[in-house]
C-alpha cells in the first residue's frame, strides 16, 4: 500500500497477476523493493522508488528504506530484526521515525518549485530562510513568507531587519509543531517583491 500510494502501482510486475508474478520475483535481493519487465521480458529489480513519484526528496530515502525491510520475500525476514525489548520488527521503529517528522514544503512563486525542508525540534525561522537562501540563492531579506490563507509570517518587531522596500519584512516567530508557520494578524502588500514563497502544511 506504501508503494502504491508512492507511485501509483504496484511494487513487482505491475502489469502480471500475482500467480504469474511471484515465481519471477521470489529470487530477488534483499534490498529490492521494485521489479519491471523490459522490452526482452528480462526482470529488472531495483532499490530505490521509480521517478516520478509523489514523494518530495525529505521522504524519499526514509521510505525506501522502509520498503526495504517490509518488502523482504522471506517471511521470517520481512519487517526487519526484533527489536530486543518491544519484540517488534524494526520495520515499525523506522516507521514511527517517518511519521514523527516535521517536514514544510514550501511554493517558489517565481519558479514554480517545491522546495521540502525537515525540520528539527528548535528548528526557527532565521534558520530556515537560511537554507531556502542557499538552495534557491534568494537573500532571506529578500524573502516573503506566506501561508496558504494569504497570510504572511513575522518576528517580534524589535527583531524585524530592514527590507530593500524600506519596510519591515513581516518573518514568523517560529515552527509550530505540526510543521506550519505562524501567521501574521494583518495583510501585507507583496506586489513589489517578486520573491514571495508560500509556506504548504506537510
Amino acid at each position: 500500500m506504501i508503494f502504491e500510494c508512492s507511485c501509483g502501482f504496484r511494487p513487482f510486475l505491475h502489469n502480471l497477476q500475482p500467480v504469474q508474478w511471484t515465481t519471477k520475483v521470489r529470487n530477488k535481493g534483499p534490498k529490492d523493493i521494485m521489479a519491471v519487465e523490459d522490452m526482452n521480458g528480462e526482470v529488472r529489480f531495483s532499490t530505490h522508488l521509480p521517478y516520478p513519484n509523489n514523494l518530495s526528496r525529505t521522504l524519499l530515502d526514509p521510505l525506501e528504506s522502509l520498503l526495504q525491510l517490509m518488502l523482504r520475500w522471506d517471511p521470517v525476514q520481512r519487517g526487519g530484526a526484533l527489536h530486543h525489548e518491544s519484540r517488534q520488527p524494526q520495520c515499525f521503529s523506522v516507521l514511527e521515525e517517518i511519521l514523527s517528522m516535521k517536514v514544510v514544503h514550501i511554493l517558489n512563486m517565481a519558479s514554480t518549485q517545491v522546495h521540502s525542508f525537515l525540520l528539527s525540534p528548535d528548528e526557527g525561522l532565521h534558520s530556515l530562510q537560511q537554507r531556502i537562501e542557499a538552495e534557491t540563492g534568494i537573500q532571506h531579506l529578500h524573502q516573503e513568507l506566506l501561508q496558504e490563507t494569504g497570510r504572511l509570517c513575522r518576528l517580534p518587531a524589535q527583531a524585524r531587519p530592514p527590507s530593500r522596500l524600506g519596510r519591515s519584512v513581516p518573518q514568523a516567530e517560529n515552527i509550530e509543531p505540526d510543521g506550519t508557520l505562524t501567521s501574521a494578524p494583518s495583510a501585507y502588500d507583496t506586489k513589489d517583491c517578486p520573491n514571495v514563497f508560500a509556506p504548504l502544511q506537510f
